[in-house]
C-alpha cells in the first residue's frame, strides 16, 4: 500500500485535468469545463488551486450512464437571466 491508500500499480482514483482530458480524447480544455459546468462530471478540489476528476466519474461519462445534474439553484453556478 502507498501513501494513497491505494495498492501498488493500481490507477491513481483521481486524475488531473490534463489527465481526464487525455483520457477523454478532447482537445481542447474549454470543452471539459463545459461538460463540468453543465454537470455531466464533478470536479473536485484537493487543496490550493488543483483540481481533480474521479476516475469513475470519466468511466461512467464515456459509457454514456452520467445524467446532468441540476445546478441552477446553486450560487457558484448562477446563469444570468438572458431571456429577457
Amino acid at each position: 500500500m502507498n501513501p494513497e491508500g491505494r495498492e501498488k500499480g493500481s490507477p491513481a482514483p483521481y486524475l488531473t485535468f490534463a489527465q481526464a482530458q487525455s483520457f477523454l480524447g478532447l482537445r481542447s480544455r474549454k470543452t471539459l469545463l463545459k461538460h463540468i459546468r453543465t454537470g455531466a462530471l464533478r470536479a473536485h478540489k484537493m487543496g490550493g488551486t488543483r483540481w481533480r476528476i474521479h476516475r469513475s466519474e470519466l468511466e461512467k461519462f464515456v459509457q454514456g450512464e452520467s445524467v446532468p445534474r441540476d445546478f441552477s439553484l446553486h450560487p457558484n453556478f448562477l446563469l444570468a437571466d438572458t431571456s429577457s
